[in-house]
């Protein structure tokens, strides 16, 4: 019962902000859906650039891309943690 109504909700509320930071380097370094990670959106960058010859507009595409889903985290993580009442 203690655990439940006063450690486990001071415990999230305490945690919430590192587990959010770890899951924005997750995004980072691991696969996200069907295995689109940031090498391989640089790797289809770099071959639109050679195909091409456009230099800055696949790099900023990968760019937004991986602002706009880590904004996106942050808000949903921010979100969460108003939604927990702070009780002193």
């Amino acid at each position: 019962m203690i655990l439940r109504r006063i450690w486990l909700p001071r415990a999230i509320r305490i945690g919430l902000p590192t587990f959010a930071g770890e899951v924005v380097l997750q995004l980072k370094a691991t696969p996200i859906v069907f295995s689109v990670t940031v090498m391989d959106l640089y790797g289809a960058a770099y071959k639109i650039r050679q195909d091409t010859l456009l230099v800055y507009e696949p790099l900023l595409l990968v760019t937004v891309f991986y602002v706009s889903l880590t904004f996106l985290i942050t808000q949903g993580f921010q979100r969460l943690e108003n939604a927990i009442p702070v009780r002193r």
